[in-house]
């Protein structure tokens, strides 16, 4: 009986760990910029907030609770949508707070992140020479990169599922509770 329970709760902990997907650094401007419409200047508010924002919240912004849509936030989506592959919602909502409440609301300024600014420059300066050596498109490889291989970060910026500790922490705890029940 022991056994199928840890089964079970290593498969959920499995299945979890599925849903966090990682973001280069120009990868994520490019697609805020060309997937999402995010204005160029704006950009580097969003790659600030995904890279300085440290606390435990939904998604990769860091969504808090009070902005999402069951405790009637300002955000459109459950807590839960913030914590899938899809940024889509995420993007929104950061928008959102963005225009509502300005970078503060991650305890950010726009001092702290106007070093992004140049970070954003550099990685859109690459997709546009990659576009135009492509014919005005560009095709991505399965990893995200141009399919010239170019390589823009040497870590990743973020993964959208940072509550993902927290999921793993419980699944652990109850595995635990359960094995001295047994």
């Amino acid at each position: 009986m022991r056994t199928y329970l840890l089964i079970i709760l290593f498969a959920i902990a499995k299945l979890e760990l599925n849903f966090a997907r990682e973001y280069e650094v120009c990868e994520l401007v490019d697609e805020l910029y060309n997937k999402y419409d995010v204005p160029r200047d704006e950009i580097y508010k969003h790659l600030c907030i995904v890279k300085e924002t440290t606390h435990e919240e939904y998604g990769i912004y860091r969504i808090k609770y009070y902005w999402c849509a069951e405790y009637d936030g300002i955000c459109n989506a459950s807590c839960d949508d913030f914590v899938d592959d899809d940024i889509a919602d995420d993007v929104e909502c950061a928008t959102l707070v963005l225009q509502h409440e300005g970078i503060d609301a991650w305890l950010l300024s726009d001092r702290n992140c106007e070093g992004y600014k140049k970070e954003v420059d550099t990685c859109l300066e690459r997709v546009e020479e990659t576009s135009k050596s492509f014919g005005n498109s560009y095709d991505i490889d399965e990893y995200g990169d141009f399919m010239n291989h170019t390589h823009y970060a040497s870590s990743a910026v973020a993964t959208t599922n940072s509550f993902l500790g927290t999921h793993f922490t419980i699944l652990s705890f109850a595995l635990f509770s359960c094995i001295k029940i047994f």
